[in-house]
């Protein structure tokens, strides 16, 4: 089932700081980021990192 997830969690799940993750989201990288509308807040959901992960293994090492 697919969770909305922290910017903290999924950088643990890709095994990179927040910092990077924001980082890359600031640079249209890494998995998609659901912004709330009208905020500054947003999140992941789950199975989108997952799918990234999966398709950059071969990059992230």
């Amino acid at each position: 089932m697919s969770q909305p997830i922290s910017t903290a969690k999924a950088a643990a799940m890709i095994g990179v700081s927040s910092e990077t993750l924001r980082a890359w989201r600031k640079r249209n990288k890494g998995p998609h980021f659901h912004k709330i509308e009208g905020s500054t807040d947003g999140f992941y959901i789950s199975q989108d990192v997952e799918v990234w992960i999966e398709q950059n293994r071969d990059r992230q090492k």
